[in-house]
C-alpha cells in the first residue's frame, strides 16, 4: 500500500447555495441585532435620564418649598404683618357696614377709636330696631379681654356695654368673645 494516495476534493454542495445563504442570514442577524442593541441601549438612557430628571425635580420642589415655608414664617411672626391682617380685617368690616347704611361710617369710627391694638375684629353685627352693635373679637388673653371691654364702657360712645360668652379658639390660638354695645 502506497503512502503517498492523493484524494480528489469534493464538493457536494451545488455551487451558490450553501455558501451564500450563511453569509446572508449572519448580515441579517447582524442588522437586526444591531437595531435591538441600538433600542435597547436607547431605551436604558430614557430611563437613566428620567431617573435623574425625577431627582432634581424632587430637590428643586423641596427647595422651593422651603424657601415659601421660610417666607410664610418670617411673615406670620412679623409685628407689622399681624398689625395688617388686623387692618385688613377692620377694612372688611367697614366695607360690609358702609354698604347697609351710611350712619353706620360713624358707629364703625366709635369701634375704631375703642378698639386696642392687642384685640382683633372677627364680626361686627349691626341691630337697627334696637341700635345695638354686637362685636365678637379675639385677643391674646383675659387680660386683654377685660382691657377691651374697659374700653369700651369708658369711650361716651355706647349707652350700654354688655359683656358675652367667651371661648378659646383652637384655630387662632387665641380668646374669642362677644360683647354687646348698646348706641347713645
Amino acid at each position: 500500500m502506497a503512502k503517498n494516495k492523493k484524494m480528489t476534493n469534493i464538493n457536494l454542495n451545488p455551487k451558490g447555495l450553501g455558501s451564500e445563504n450563511k453569509a446572508e442570514k449572519i448580515k441579517l442577524f447582524s442588522k437586526g441585532f444591531i437595531i435591538i442593541f441600538l433600542i435597547l441601549i436607547l431605551i436604558v438612557a430614557l430611563y437613566v435620564v428620567l431617573l435623574f430628571g425625577k431627582t432634581y425635580l424632587a430637590r428643586q420642589v423641596k427647595s422651593v418649598a422651603e424657601e415659601q415655608k421660610n417666607m410664610l414664617d418670617s411673615l406670620v411672626g412679623n409685628e407689622k404683618s399681624i398689625n395688617v391682617v388686623d387692618f385688613q380685617r377692620r377694612t372688611e368690616v367697614a366695607k360690609s357696614f358702609l354698604g347697609e347704611n351710611q350712619n353706620m361710617a360713624e358707629y364703625l369710627g366709635y369701634l375704631e377709636q375703642t378698639v386696642i391694638p392687642k384685640v382683633k375684629l372677627k364680626e361686627v353685627s349691626f341691630n337697627k330696631e334696637e341700635k345695638m352693635i354686637t362685636v365678637a373679637c379675639l385677643a391674646d388673653g383675659y387680660r386683654f379681654v377685660a382691657t377691651q371691654i374697659l374700653s369700651f364702657k369708658n369711650s361716651g360712645f355706647f349707652a350700654s356695654v354688655i359683656g358675652g360668652e367667651n371661648n378659646f379658639n383652637e384655630e387662632e390660638n387665641k380668646i374669642e368673645f362677644m360683647v354687646k354695645l348698646k348706641l347713645k
